[in-house]
């Protein structure tokens, strides 16, 4: 009997019996999006590698100085000026993907490089219906992105940042919005944060490691240095 047959015995097997066999859950909105974008990849002749994200919600180190937030069957909700970091990700290169109710404000923001009085890079959706990725000491906007399609309040949506060298790349619900590039800020922490004054429902959070660039010392971070976006 081929492997196949034998997996696909093995699964009859375990259904009659009575047995779940379990698969994280991923809201249905963003799940058929996210689908949609693997197709038209596909169709285009562009790879689909598996990537090794890791469950980061569970891990979430909470830090103040917001309301602690509350776990719920439904993941996490977080209260008014409350981020978290990522345990053990004080690193260089690496993304954070996340999948949240939109609030209607500036909604959450994901961190990249936090190094503290340094700032950070990140990504967090606008009320002009754009996504934006900044630095954030300087207050500067490296690259806005229109959204294709706008999020609505009550919206389950997902949102990912990925840092790699100098390359900064956001995602919207599966789609590729852009990169701009930037090598201010050379490592640091990942985090999720909000500032809002509503709560924030986070319904998963993942973070993918990924390998170190750096084959000489990294620069040295410097307000000057210059920025280019490609779309």
């Amino acid at each position: 009997m081929r492997a196949g047959a034998v997996i696909a015995a093995c699964v009859a097997l375990a259904c009659a019996a009575g047995f779940v066999i379990w698969k994280k859950a991923i809201h249905p909105e963003v799940a058929n999006r996210e689908k949609t974008a693997d197709v038209t990849a596909h169709a285009a002749g562009l790879p689909l590698p598996a990537e090794a994200w890791r469950d980061a919600l569970a891990d979430l180190k909470i830090l103040g100085p917001g309301d602690t937030p509350e776990r719920t069957a439904d993941g996490l909700v977080l209260k008014k000026g409350t981020s978290g970091i990522l345990n053990g990700t004080g690193r260089r290169n690496g993304a954070i993907r996340i999948q949240a109710v939109r609030s209607g404000g500036n909604d959450l923001v994901i961190q990249v490089r936090n190094g503290g009085g340094n700032g950070s890079y990140q990504l967090g959706l606008a009320r002009d219906q754009q996504a934006a990725i900044s630095r954030t000491k300087s207050g500067v906007r490296l690259k806005d992105f229109p959204l294709p399609n706008p999020i609505q309040p009550g919206e389950t949506y997902s949102m990912e940042l990925r840092i790699e060298g100098s390359t900064l790349t956001a995602f919207v619900n599966g789609v590729r919005l852009g990169s701009v590039e930037d090598s201010t800020l050379p490592e640091g922490d990942f985090r999720v944060g909000q500032n809002t004054h509503q709560s924030i429902l986070i319904r998963s959070l993942e973070f993918l490691p990924l390998p170190d660039d750096r084959s000489a010392p990294a620069p040295t971070p410097s307000e000057s240095t210059p920025a280019t976006a490609t779309q």
